[in-house]
């Protein structure tokens, strides 16, 4: 049984492998299996008569102190996915030409009829029917980010950080981290960062993909509706969040005293990039420097958006310095700047080229030398071979 290591929300494939050649075949179908390290456990047995595999799986909730066990059976041999897909007979397919015409029209129809009543749909589609859907206002949906809300300099309260790792903190200053389930936590980041890269939100379909794969769509929709109710009510400790649902996109819109620090860096990106003010290069890099954008989530979806940010963070970071003159940036304030960069790509080689040539022009040989050192010793444990570069050619 086979499963990915990197996903939460995982399932166990049964496969066979050939001792004689390096082919392998899927076998039956697959079974969900919540992984969290050491607090999941699976195992496959043959039972006495030889009749039947069987699987037990198990997952406990170190936060519950809650352990669920499952088991599966299935009739051995077990016969790969092929053999259990029937091909249709040729009257079959005869039948099924006849009736794709009068399927189109019928489908036209139901088209014309939901395009009718799309709003009515859309409002149904929220697992609290009858209120009225909070929504990102239509005039942002094409950027989302620049002028919504102003900048804030503190971070006490109220406050939804994703840098260096995922927290939340309340109206009264404590940590409520701890009250976001792995799925509470998937699905509102989901809904966020959806949000926040096009203003238009994440589709219920895509939802029920990530989250709920395994369920049909009546038991995804009920699992959903709870898990948002189970939002809101953490959102009534934190402040204004919203979370609503229009033409089945769900969105999150933050009041104005509630602050994300991915928020404000994505304000601050596009403000930087139309026109760079030496307080928003030094607030974006303060945030930045926190470390890499949802370290500790490591899940397929996720890492599109971690590629993407780190990515323009970088390109722009990189394009600051090479402007320095025009910007009057300091070399204090460009080591910051590298600094900010080797928090979300730590082998940057860029970035060790900027420090350790600022540091040796201040006269801080011997910092330029550790910066190096360290580089390097990661370098060479990630690849298995030295740096290509000494500290001489990095300082040239």
């Amino acid at each position: 049984m086979c499963f990915p290591h990197q996903r939460f929300n995982s399932t166990l494939q049964l496969y066979r492998f050939s001792t004689e050649n390096p082919v392998y075949e899927l076998l039956a179908e697959s079974i969900p299996y919540p992984f969290s390290d050491v607090f999941s456990y699976a195992d496959l047995y043959l039972s006495e008569d030889g009749e039947r595999l069987i699987a037990v799986t198990s997952y406990t909730d170190e936060r519950k102190q809650e352990a669920t066990l499952s088991i599966y059976s299935l009739a051995f041999p077990p016969l790969n996915k092929a053999d259990l897909i029937q091909n249709p007979s040729e009257a079959t397919n005869r039948w099924i030409y006849l009736f794709i015409p009068l399927f189109l029209v019928v489908l036209s129809g139901i088209l014309v009829v939901c395009k009718r009543r799309y709003r009515k749909q859309s409002l149904n589609d929220q697992p609290d029917a009858g209120k009225q859907p909070e929504v990102i206002q239509e005039e942002t949906a094409s950027d989302p980010i620049i002028g919504i809300k102003p900048l804030h300099e503190g971070i006490q309260k109220q406050s939804i950080l994703l840098f260096g790792g995922f927290q939340v903190i309340d109206r009264d200053s404590n940590k409520i981290t701890g009250d976001f389930t792995p799925t509470l936590k998937q699905l509102f980041l989901l809904i966020l960062l959806y949000t926040l890269k096009d203003g238009k939100g994440i589709s219920s379909v895509k939802l029920r993909e990530i989250l709920w794969f395994d369920k049909s769509n009546e038991s995804a929709k009920n699992n959903r509706g709870v898990s948002l109710s189970k939002l809101r009510g953490i959102f009534e400790k934190i402040g204004p969040i919203s979370i609503g649902c229009m033409n089945s996109y769900w969105t999150v819109e933050f009041g104005e005293d509630i602050y994300c620090d991915y928020y404000e860096a994505l304000i601050l990106m596009k403000r930087i990039a139309h026109q760079a003010e030496h307080k928003d290069i030094n607030r974006l890099v303060s945030i930045a420097s926190a470390g890499e954008l949802l370290p500790n989530l490591e899940t397929e979806w996720v890492d599109s958006f971690k590629a993407d940010f780190s990515n323009k963070l970088i390109d722009l970071l990189l394009s600051l310095i090479e402007q320095s003159s025009r910007y009057n940036l300091t070399p204090s304030m460009m080591i910051h700047i590298a600094d900010a960069i080797f928090a979300h790509d730590s082998l940057n080689e860029d970035a060790l080229k900027i420090k350790c040539t600022l540091l040796v022009e201040m006269g801080k040989n011997g910092l330029a030398q550790k910066a190096y050192t360290a580089f390097t010793k990661e370098y060479q444990s990630l690849f298995g071979v030295d740096f290509k570069y000494s500290f001489e050619q990095i300082i040239s």
